[in-house]
């Protein structure tokens, strides 16, 4: 069975077992399901495809399957094939012409650190953000009603509303990630995939870029493992409490602690023992220790960029 659901009326479930019911589509054969399948995609051709563990699963397994019967999978604009870009250790599927998003990378890397939930299924996670959860239906059961031919509405109505649910998921997220991309200037496609340290790379790029300076290369392994052979630095200090039951007990919260830090000591490569300003003058911003100083007379590369930053989310909250 695949499922189908836009948000311009398209509201279908293709299968070929014999099953009665608005909106469903028989057809002969898994081999006719497939190739119905590219065809909806083309008829519909749609700027953005978006599901739920679809780099993980739904594509690898549709490509397997069009193998098997030796089907081109070719539903991109071009009529090319779907690449499958390996990113890490997970490939994502590709469709030129159009965009495809897996929610689940963006819920996994981006949002997954927000949510009180620690399974990251489709279940879970849109009981947390929409309120619902996939309909109740066990294993067993689906088994079962493949096998035998009966009560397929049920699993036809489970098929569909996972549909449903990824829609929901989209028209809540996508906003959010369309944000990210202004933000940080790369396609959709790349984004939705991303972590927060490749966001914040590609933020850094771009604001170079605007400055008109060329962002160094990534150290090479053999300097990565030469730097971790460095003396560790000196943590944060933390301060051991008494053992025991104590009253009057007041608690306090600096907001944004180290992007705070960050901006009023002016930390940044480029403000590091600037030729500016004199020893003398910058004892209020040295490093506690240490003979370095930060520059006090122009704004170094971060602070600027996280300055910016925190007094749009300021504005946002207000």
């Amino acid at each position: 069975m695949i499922s189908f659901r836009s948000n311009n009326g398209l509201n279908k479930v293709i299968t070929y077992k014999k099953v009665r019911g608005k909106n469903i589509e028989i057809v002969r054969s898994e081999k006719e399901l497939l190739k119905r399948f590219i065809g909806v995609v083309k008829e519909q051709n749609p700027d953005i495809i978006v599901g739920y563990n679809t780099d993980r699963y739904d594509f690898l397994k549709l490509n397997e399957r069009c193998e098997k019967y030796k089907i081109e999978l070719r539903i991109g604009r071009d009529d090319r094939h779907v690449v499958f870009r390996k990113r890490g250790r997970v490939s994502s599927a590709q469709i030129n012409g159009g965009v495809h998003v897996d929610l689940f990378d963006f819920i996994e890397h981006i949002l997954g650190s927000s949510l009180a939930t620690e399974t990251l299924s489709l279940d879970r996670v849109a009981k947390e953000i929409l309120g619902k959860g996939k309909k109740k239906v066990k294993w067993k059961e689906i088994e079962k009603a493949w096998k035998e031919g009966k009560s397929l509405e049920k699993i036809v109505e489970y098929c569909r509303w996972d549909s449903e649910l990824t829609l929901m998921l989209s028209d809540h997220l996508l906003p959010q990630i369309y944000e990210l991309c202004k933000t940080v200037g790369q396609i959709l496609f790349d984004v939705s995939r991303m972590t927060y340290s490749q966001l914040v790379e590609w933020l850094l790029i771009r604001n170079a870029y605007g400055i008109e300076e060329i962002s160094q290369n990534r150290p090479k392994y053999d300097e990565v493992m030469r730097r971790r052979k460095y003396p560790a630095y000196t943590g944060g200090y933390v301060h051991v409490p008494k053992e025991g039951i104590h009253d009057k007990i007041a608690l306090f919260d600096f907001a944004s602690l180290y992007p705070t830090i960050t901006i009023t000591h002016n930390v940044s490569p480029d403000t590091l023992n600037c030729i500016c300003c004199k020893p003398d003058d910058s004892k209020k911003n040295k490093v506690p220790e240490q003979e370095h100083y930060y520059c006090k007379k122009k704004i170094g590369f971060i602070p600027k960029i996280i300055k910016e930053l925190l007094d749009k989310r300021n504005e946002i909250k207000k």
